[in-house]
């Protein structure tokens, strides 16, 4: 990891750099130009008290030299690392901060990139997306000869970024690459083969994904606190539901639902009751799912719970919920009361584009059903089973969108396109089994 450099060729790099004498260094750490001349040969010892006149001399006082000093200087970058997987980052900031005199030393350019990958790290969780972006696209072309822990920090990083872009496909792709990088802390990190699994049901490969959570929910085991192991079941669910496969589904929300009320964890109580009333409604019992729904409405709707997120932190799943109500009015063929709660949630969702295209769906779906439009199933069709298709997690809306366009086909009498449909929900089921081929 450090520069294969002689203590004394390094203090030799560093002096020439600045245009300086071994004659001045002699002069002002009281000793002799010949012994100056022997320490960067390597001919003679530079004891801990002249490395510290020296390192003033040259203006390099916090700039670690020595190999003792290298390696409390690699400790205190791990402890930075393990500040920011705490969440305290402005204690790892302030830290990194007193460690920037590495910059001063460019022969150690992995200690130089592993700082650079802090900074990334620390702006990642900060959101700052496009500040990361931007400094870690500038080292792309460096990481390749660098070490393998700078490897591994910049493919976290890299993939932390591209998944927050919303880029699952290289956040995918640089998840892999730290596997392949066989580092001793990575086969047992629970978070690297979760990132794994949570790229591949984003890209809407649930069964690929599935390997990849529970073995990070086997990793998880143990812990502390069990909002990871939460947070993984919730995506094992989903990906159940994304295979149709909704009596697994149900299991894992019903059971994790539990976990997650133990906690007091308000944020995936709200997230696991919406994805169990979806369940529901998959399962022909729209009327169980309307309850569950509305009492997580106005749940949400409370002052405690609008407290709760400002605390914590926490994120709302509150369109979710309002796009799920509508969907079991929908099942329920009450068509006027859908309409008229589309048109009373519509504001609420104005700056959610999922909300938005999942509710023009339920709209077309509802003048499909009451045939008051001839244009709607034209417009499922041709714009909205192609979005969904494409949408990765999303393409079991796509699906659901194709049985009921098929079910309104035949009941038309249009043959051709009731099959032409049929082919298609083939095609899709194949693309979440097998993938999309790319």
């Amino acid at each position: 990891m450090y520069s294969t450099l002689t203590l004394g060729e390094k203090i030799k790099q560093i002096r020439t750099a600045k245009g300086l004498t071994q004659l001045s260094m002699a002069h002002a750490i009281k000793s002799s130009e010949a012994v100056i001349s022997r320490i960067e040969r390597g001919q003679a010892e530079c004891s801990s008290e002249m490395l510290v006149s020296i390192k003033k001399f040259l203006g390099i006082e916090n700039a670690p030299l020595s190999e003792d000093e290298l390696e409390e200087y690699k400790n205190q970058i791990w402890v930075v690392d393990s500040l920011v997987k705490d969440f305290r980052v402005s204690d790892s900031k302030a830290m990194l901060e007193n460690m920037y005199p590495i910059h001063k030393l460019p022969f150690e350019s992995n200690l130089n990139m592993l700082c650079v990958m802090l900074e990334i790290k620390i702006l990642i969780w900060e959101a700052n997306v496009k500040s990361a972006a931007e400094k870690i696209n500038a080292v792309d072309a460096k990481v390749e000869s660098a070490c393998i822990e700078v490897q591994n920090l910049y493919h976290r990083n890299k993939a932390a970024i591209c998944m927050m872009m919303s880029d699952y496909k290289n956040g995918l792709k640089h998840g892999l690459k730290i596997l392949a990088l066989e580092c001793d802390d990575v086969k047992t990190d629970a978070s690297v083969y979760n990132a794994i699994g949570s790229a591949y049901f984003l890209l809407g490969q649930p069964h690929l994904a599935i390997i990849y959570l529970e073995r990070a929910m086997m990793l998880y085991q143990g812990s502390p606190t069990n909002i990871k192991g939460i947070a993984i079941a919730y995506t094992i669910g989903r990906c159940y539901s994304l295979m149709r496969r909704e009596n697994e589904a149900e299991t894992i929300y019903m059971t994790t639902l539990v976990q997650a009320k133990s906690i007091k964890n308000r944020q995936y109580i709200v997230m696991l009751t919406n994805s169990l009333a979806i369940t529901y409604i998959n399962t022909n019992r729209a009327g169980e799912a309307m309850y569950l729904i509305n009492e997580i409405i106005v749940h949400e709707e409370s002052d405690e719970y609008k407290n709760w997120l400002h605390v914590e932190g926490g994120v709302s799943n509150s369109n979710g919920c309002l796009v799920t109500k509508a969907s079991c009015l929908l099942h329920l063929k009450k068509y006027a009361e859908c309409e008229k709660w589309m048109k009373q949630i519509s504001d609420k969702i104005e700056s959610d584009n999922t909300a938005i295209m999942m509710l023009e769906a339920i709209a077309h779906r509802v003048k499909l059903a009451t045939q008051k439009s001839s244009e709607s199933a034209d417009y499922i069709e041709k714009t909205l089973i192609p979005h969904y298709r494409n949408q990765g997690f999303l393409k079991v809306y796509a699906l659901e969108l194709c049985e009921e366009l098929e079910a309104h086909y035949t009941k038309a009498r249009k043959t051709k396109k009731a099959i032409d449909i049929a082919l298609v929900t083939r095609d899709i089921y194949k693309e979440i089994l097998f993938g999309d081929g790319e």
